[in-house]
């Protein structure tokens, strides 16, 4: 015995095909200055060249290799950011806090390159 799936029930959550990049109450251009934030912060570890060059799982264990993460909070004047194993923590001024995972920072790092 079979069983189908029609093909209405498969995008009933979203008909677009995919899962928005940054999600509603986020300017994209907060992200994006966020993860360049981010690069330069933590340069020591070669976060942009790991994300850029290696796939994204690849890229946080190299990262990740550097040594223990320290667990504070950075600030570069646009919100304050801190690197954790599951990706970026990101608190914005307006004191929301995001959590940009290591696939969604690959694709940002990859974004602002080209």
């Amino acid at each position: 015995m079979t069983q189908t799936v029609e093909s209405s029930e498969r995008g009933a959550r979203n008909p677009a095909g995919g899962w928005p990049s940054v999600p509603e109450g986020y300017r994209a251009s907060e992200m994006y200055r966020a993860v360049s934030d981010a690069c330069y912060v933590y340069r020591y570890r070669d976060l942009e060249h790991n994300l850029w060059k290696f796939g994204w799982r690849q890229a946080r264990k190299r990262i990740l290799r550097h040594g223990a993460l320290s667990g504070e909070w950075e600030n570069r004047g646009h919100g304050e950011l801190r690197l954790r194993r599951r990706g970026l923590e990101v608190r914005l001024d307006d004191g929301t806090k995001r959590l940009i995972g290591w696939k969604e920072l690959q694709e940002f790092v990859r974004a602002r390159r080209y």
